[in-house]
């Protein structure tokens, strides 16, 4: 109601807390969650514009980031986590929590789906809020900003299925006909910190698909291209021979893809 939300912004009443799944299983809004206190903000939105994505990054509660999605009209709930979960292994953090939760309502009136933490908590005062160009907005200026960031379901559909970089379609020849995740990854600079042992994992997958006989001895070469610093020789043989006991496949539910 709009005295809920007046005691959420005006810091009086209780902070809200909204499910984004409607009564017909669509969404107007999504958000990823990313659960790391202290997050770097400013780099996080850099990586959303070099990737094209239509995200409102904001201060969570808890000093991570909330990576809102806005639309101008419902969609399916199916496709907006669709879109999210993508960017999220775009973005490097594909273990991380997307909302909604849920694709759909049940006859149970307890069966109502998980709830987000509004930002603007009391909002003269809030460390909930929109980062944007390396300064935190007003309430004002935050929903100026989102509401010019919303997009329709169309161009949802259109920035997932597309393999962008500062905008651009990706035509990569390291990671050809190969997983997009890898691919943005590779064009973002490589594999985020804490992510190279488990991304060259992945690399390496790719290799013996694409080089069944030689992707030992290439190897090396992408390891340089995707970490900074490099993973070690050693490092590098393991992983390589674990591949090569057995056909694995990529590990799509594990950060950093």
């Amino acid at each position: 109601t709009q005295a809920l939300w007046d005691g959420h912004i005006g810091g009086a009443g209780a902070g809200l807390g909204i499910i984004p799944l409607r009564q017909d299983n669509t969404i107007l809004w999504g958000c990823i969650d990313i659960d790391i206190i202290g997050i770097d903000l400013t780099r996080l939105e850099e990586q959303t514009q070099r990737l094209g994505l239509p995200l409102v990054v904001c201060r969570s509660k808890s000093g991570g980031a909330h990576c809102f999605l806005f639309l101008k009209e419902p969609v399916d709930a199916r496709i907006g986590i669709d879109a999210l979960t993508s960017w999220a292994a775009s973005l490097g953090y594909g273990g991380c929590e997307i909302f909604p939760k849920q694709t759909q309502r049940y006859d149970s009136e307890n069966d109502i789906g998980n709830w987000l933490n509004m930002p603007y908590f009391y909002a003269e005062r809030t460390n909930r809020y929109c980062w944007h160009n390396g300064r935190n907005l007003t309430l004002e200026e935050f929903e100026e900003y989102a509401t010019s960031m919303a997009v329709t379901p169309n161009d949802l559909v259109s920035k997932k299925n597309t393999v962008t970089y500062d905008g651009k379609p990706v035509e990569d020849g390291m990671f050809e006909e190969g997983p997009p995740c890898l691919q943005i990854l590779h064009a973002n600079g490589g594999f985020p910190d804490g992510t190279r042992n488990d991304g060259m994992y992945n690399v390496a997958v790719y290799l013996r698909k694409r080089f069944p006989d030689d992707y030992a001895n290439r190897i090396q070469e992408y390891n340089v291209a995707m970490c900074d610093p490099p993973l070690t020789i050693e490092e590098i043989t393991t992983i390589s021979r674990s591949v090569g006991k057995k056909q694995y496949e990529y590990r799509c539910r594990k950060p950093p893809i």
